[in-house]
């Protein structure tokens, strides 16, 4: 009896010993930790940019970020209204599934943004074309989004995100959308 108690006790040790190191393994995000990204941004016409600052919690993260986005809107002569976004913005990014150590992650989560919208800034509509609107709009709104973190070292990640962002004040469409490819790195 005693045997098997000593048996069944060292068979307990060897497991949680070989367990413990997958859990004290480097998990790659940690409350506390701060992150800075870039990423290309699309949104069905042309290419945009984004450029933000996050920190990590037990659950995900939080971020703040600057992005630019060129839209265009056909107009009724047929040739196309080219207006920008420029914007800030700040959210919680939750975590809805990730891997033990962190590597790869799946994050859903929404935010605010103000800014500017900038109607055809390049002026690149004939001069007989009136448009009846402002060259420089204030714009604000919400998002959501989801984003997929791979790690592909031990501080450096590929971002693959959608957001559908919901201006309040444009002009033009209220609901856009964008998809981003970027590299984010921990500090």
């Amino acid at each position: 009896m005693c045997n098997s108690i000593k048996y069944i006790c060292h068979w307990l040790l060897v497991i949680v010993l070989a367990i413990i190191p997958l859990y004290a393994s480097a998990q790659r995000t940690m409350p506390g930790q701060s992150s800075i990204q870039a990423e290309v941004l699309f949104n069905g016409h042309s290419y945009g940019a984004g450029a933000a600052y996050g920190q990590y919690t037990l659950s995900g993260y939080w971020t703040t970020a600057i992005s630019f986005n060129d839209y265009r809107k056909e107009i009724s002569t047929g040739d196309k209204f080219q207006y920008e976004h420029l914007s800030v913005k700040g959210g919680y990014m939750f975590r809805i599934v990730g891997t033990v150590k962190r590597d790869v992650n799946l994050y859903g989560g929404c935010g605010a943004f103000i800014g500017c919208e900038l109607m055809d800034p390049f002026g690149r509509l004939p001069f007989y074309i009136e448009t009846n609107t402002n060259d420089f709009r204030f714009l604000y709104g919400i998002y959501g989004g989801v984003c997929l973190e791979i790690f592909v070292s031990e501080k450096t990640a590929l971002i693959f995100g959608v957001e559908l962002p919901v201006n309040f004040s444009s002009v033009f469409d209220a609901v856009h959308y964008q998809a981003g490819i970027g590299c984010r790195f921990l500090l």
